[in-house]
């Protein structure tokens, strides 16, 4: 907003009257005597999970490539986080990574960095949110079939959360359906996320049953977009108590979507960051 102070690497809003609208900040994640961290909330800016959640943008870029991913250590990320699974499409080129800790689980989406990448930037013409969000039927029970048996095969992954998880996908009704279906969002975009989706679903919920934790949402550019619709997604179909529980940060995100949709996602995803730099044409 105009009236936003410059502080490094952030901005926070100038204080109002209404003590509703007002937003705290912190310089580091504090720690409680009970060993809990706290974690950003939509009235709450903490400096240094912003920038591990930038950190974890260019880790993101690490995969997708012939060059072995560079060491946490060396990009700045905490050896506390285990790596837990990369997915990708080769058709879309598109690429994520999740990492999870005792406290937290992170998705990770990487940029723009080929020319089927690009191609999907420039597919700039809108499609309905609800097939940004659905999945080809055939497609769909393939994943399924292939994440289950990848699941019942992972650590901590007993039976009973791997029922759980499937429950919870197979009963997502899509909350679009019964909202505003004047949403639409970039197709390029629609169509890369969608090459990915059911995969990072299955992933996610599966990790967020074995132990519920906070789930950050975070990637650069073209990652950002995409990371824009997987915490709307999420959350739609997890309908957590407290939505803030997912957490979405983006870096020099595009537009994702029109009016009705920044709206629909404002609402779903309190708990959203967008960061940008003045002078990028990107998040314009």
């Amino acid at each position: 907003p105009a009236n936003s102070q410059p502080m490094p690497f952030c901005w926070r809003e100038a204080e109002e009257q209404d003590s509703n609208r007002r937003m705290a900040f912190r310089r580091i994640e504090r720690i409680s005597k009970e060993g809990k961290t706290e974690h950003i909330h939509s009235k709450l800016m903490i400096l240094e999970t912003q920038v591990l959640m930038l950190n974890f943008c260019m880790l993101a870029y690490e995969y997708g490539n012939s060059v072995a991913p560079k060491a946490f250590k060396e990009i700045g990320i905490d050896p506390k986080y285990r790596f837990h699974e990369h997915i990708s499409d080769t058709v879309t080129d598109t690429h994520m990574i999740i990492l999870e800790c005792d406290d937290r689980i992170v998705v990770a989406f990487r940029g723009t960095t080929s020319t089927a990448n690009v191609m999907t930037d420039l597919k700039a013409h809108s499609t309905k949110l609800a097939w940004a969000l659905s999945v080809d039927e055939k497609l769909d029970k393939e994943i399924a079939n292939d994440n289950l048996e990848a699941l019942e095969h992972a650590i901590d992954m007993t039976p009973e959360v791997v029922q759980r998880t499937l429950n919870v996908i197979q009963n997502y009704e899509p909350e679009l359906l019964r909202s505003d279906k004047r949403a639409r969002v970039h197709f390029g975009f629609a169509q890369a996320y969608r090459s990915i989706s059911q995969r990072m679903l299955f992933a996610v919920i599966a990790l967020y049953q074995a132990k519920k934790r906070r789930i950050y949402m975070t990637g650069h550019s073209l990652g950002g977009a995409l990371a824009t619709l997987a915490s709307y997604h999420l959350s739609t179909v997890l309908k957590l108590e407290n939505p803030e529980e997912i957490v979405c940060v983006t870096c020099g995100s595009p537009r994702v979507g029109n009016a009705f949709f920044a709206d629909l996602y404002n609402r779903t995803v309190p708990n959203s960051w967008r960061l940008v730099v003045s002078g990028d044409p990107v998040p314009k």
